[in-house]
């Protein structure tokens, strides 16, 4: 990954900044961007997310496979932030996403940092023929699979793994899962993720989170289909029923983004703590299981092998 020059960086982000502000976040109501969860979510899109695709995902995945002159499909790319730390690995990167809003947003930072790549606005359930009939060497989900329903869910799964050659790589990456008794993704509430669709939908007003406590008031079917895309999480069950039993997947690699950096007493507290009961719990329960699927977010890679059975 090249190296990045501070004040290059600083402006880069400054010039970013304005473009989210005028594209991105242009629909939002007066004023959300001036308060702390918009100045967070602004924050996340102008730099963060990069900074942790840069230092964290990119590097995982490049221990698997040697991103550079790699081939990569990313399905669900947003405004571009993962994007463009692919692009900077040296990989020819196709971005797909529902959201021209967010496509806007992702060409421009490419742009901006002088990086290439291309984007496609498409629902990952029916992909264009030019997407389909491309060989890729991975695959990315990348904070995707959550965010639609469960038909269209499978429908991609199924359809992407079909797509990849032997030895080619599938990956769901910061994809909260629903076996977690937190759902710290959408509603900030426990046992959320548990919850049958419809009382997920009327319980949403005990939410503290703002901008979504409020939106789920009338049961119509326009209401109930954007509440099941703002996040209702994804387990191993759809893996089993789109690319194979879970015995005969081979895991090419897995991620836990909280051990990256902590420290041995953040461990320890982490190892002790109600998450790691609850997930020690999961284990006993859920014999057989590879830990993988038993994290708060599913980070994985899978390598297609041939010898997957359903």
């Amino acid at each position: 990954m090249r190296r990045r020059n501070t004040k290059d960086e600083r402006e880069h982000e400054r010039e970013m900044e304005a473009v989210l502000r005028g594209s991105y976040f242009g629909s939002c109501p007066a004023g959300y961007l001036g308060t702390p969860s918009g100045e967070n979510d602004l924050q996340n899109h102008v730099r963060r997310r990069l900074g942790t695709d840069r230092t964290v995902v990119v590097p995982w995945l490049n221990r698997i496979k040697d991103l550079r002159g790699a081939h990569i499909l990313e399905i669900g790319c947003g405004t571009g932030s993962s994007t463009l730390a692919l692009a900077e690995s040296g990989a020819t990167v196709v971005g797909v996403d529902v959201d021209e809003t967010s496509l806007q947003a992702a060409r421009e930072r490419c742009r901006i940092y002088g990086a290439k790549a291309s984007f496609i606005a498409a629902n990952a359930s029916a992909l264009p023929p030019a997407i389909r009939n491309t060989s890729f060497d991975l695959i990315v989900f990348y904070a995707s699979l959550e965010h639609m329903t469960i038909e269209e869910r499978l429908a991609a799964m199924d359809a992407t793994w079909q797509m990849l050659p032997i030895g080619g790589l599938w990956s769901m990456i910061e994809t909260p899962n629903r076996l977690w008794y937190f759902d710290w993704h959408t509603s900030l509430l426990p046992f959320y993720l548990w919850l049958p669709d419809d009382l997920a939908f009327r319980y949403s007003k005990f939410s503290n989170r703002p901008r979504f406590n409020d939106l789920y008031r009338e049961e119509t079917p326009d209401a109930k289909l954007h509440f099941l895309r703002r996040g209702r999480g994804v387990s191993f069950h759809e893996m089993e029923l789109s690319l194979g039993r879970l015995q005969t997947l081979e895991i090419g690699g897995w991620l836990d983004w909280t051990r990256q950096t902590e420290s041995w007493t953040q461990r320890l507290r982490r190892v002790v703590s109600a998450e790691g009961q609850y997930y020690r719990a999961l284990r006993r329960i859920a014999r057989g299981v590879d830990e993988a699927y038993l994290q708060p977010r599913i980070d994985i890679v899978i390598r297609k092998t041939g010898r997957e059975t359903r």
